[in-house]
């Protein structure tokens, strides 16, 4: 009987482990299921990742959802309006329509910013006189060109000072038109350079508190800080060539760079390394919104790099690009959207304004999608955006038909 019982003492510690193994187990496989979920959502496109990811961050989303209501962003900031064109002009019937539109734009008493997507002229276009009419058009030089001696116009300067009597930074991005479906590429991206870059008379509009910032090898990406939003200029273009792979990994570099410089902000100095010159660090804020100002989505790697990186930042991201010539309006996740802008020639300016009260009485964009993207040709003329935080305007079509209807 001793015996027994010592044999049946020995037996009980290894059923006991042999029941914790099996536990143990089955719980880590539980959590390699979980975890291979999770990974999906970062690493596919489609409407399984999709879903995965938007149940993830649902319960942030939700408890922050008040918090960020239109009401608070009211009651610490101003408005602060923005325009985006592009694929503009190609015409001289559409450089007197642009002009006339600035014009209005310029009335604009919270403008802050205008922004041209790229495409400044027709395919293979590229003669130098191109740049530098494109150049009058929109920082409102007020000299004349070929075209419009022609017809017997001329640019002014009126336009370029708004409401208040000061005048806003205008950015211009390249697009295929520009610069890669040139017969001598070196040639027309180094007309672009000079006449929309470098000769650029709006810039003695940005300010220290812009934060604005060049990339050193990609001069013509850019990166400008305003009330707590994140801008940034990329050169993403509709089609390759073979630079690329480069050209994309240095989007990529120049947005993970700057992001976390703003997301982890210090109240120290610093001089940034692939800064055409020393900035200075912004001070610790949040970063309550992305704009994203792009020629194309088509840039595949960069852009669904952006769109995977921001989703579980709880940022939300305004993607805007030009180069499809048709308004769109695509909701890629709860917190990320991307609209196409329209062709230039056919429609004004698209207008955002954000920590406005324009969108107080706006329909409100959908939210609440299950897809992977849920693209509409929107009809409505103003639609709010993240509880109201932006406000996407495009009523000065009405103004700008009938500009183009009477020319």
């Amino acid at each position: 009987m001793i015996r027994s019982s010592t044999t049946n003492v020995r037996k009980l510690p290894w059923a006991m482990l042999s029941y914790n193994t099996v536990g143990f187990f089955s719980l880590t496989f539980l959590a390699l299921l979980l975890l291979q979920d999770v990974s999906e959502a970062y690493t596919t496109d489609g409407n399984n990742a999709t879903i995965a990811q938007e149940w993830r961050s649902s319960s942030i989303d939700s408890s922050l959802a008040s918090s960020q209501s239109l009401s608070q962003y009211q009651h610490h900031r101003q408005p602060v309006s923005f325009y985006v064109m592009g694929d503009t002009p190609y015409k001289p019937k559409e450089s007197i329509l642009l002009i006339n539109q600035l014009k209005e734009v310029y009335q604009d008493k919270h403008l802050s910013f205008i922004f041209h997507v790229g495409d400044l002229m027709r395919k293979s276009d590229c003669r130098e006189w191109r740049y530098q009419h494109a150049s009058n058009v929109l920082f409102g030089k007020g000299r004349t060109t070929p075209t419009l001696l022609s017809q017997n116009v001329t640019t002014t300067t009126s336009y370029s000072t708004g409401s208040s009597g000061g005048g806003v930074p205008v950015l211009v991005l390249p697009g295929d038109n520009d610069w890669l479906e040139c017969p001598n590429r070196t040639f027309a991206f180094g007309q672009f350079k000079r006449h929309l870059i470098v000769e650029n008379p709006s810039m003695q509009y940005i300010d220290e508190s812009h934060h604005f910032s060049r990339q050193a090898k990609r001069v013509e990406n850019f990166v400008l800080w305003k009330d707590e939003i994140l801008f940034f200029g990329l050169n993403m273009l509709g089609r390759r060539d073979g630079l690329w792979k480069r050209r994309y990994e240095l989007n990529i570099q120049w947005f993970l760079f700057q992001f976390n410089k703003y997301y982890n902000a210090t109240t120290t100095s610093t001089t940034t390394p692939t800064s055409t010159a020393p900035e200075q660090q912004p001070q610790q804020q949040n970063i309550r919104l992305i704009v994203i100002v792009a020629h194309s989505a088509a840039a595949r790697p960069v852009y669904h790099f952006i769109r995977k990186f921001t989703v579980h930042k709880n940022i939300p991201v305004l993607f805007l690009n030009g180069n499809g010539h048709v308004y769109t309006m695509t909701q890629e996740r709860e917190k990320f959207v991307k609209i196409q802008l329209d062709r230039g020639g056919f429609a004004p300016p698209l207008k955002v304004q954000v920590y406005g009260d324009e969108c107080t009485n706006a329909p409100t964009r959908a939210s609440n999608s299950s897809s992977s993207s849920n693209t509409t040709n929107a009809t409505a003329t103003i639609v709010s955006l993240f509880s109201g935080l932006v406000c996407i305007d495009r009523r000065l079509m009405e103004t700008s038909t009938r500009t183009k209807n009477e020319g």
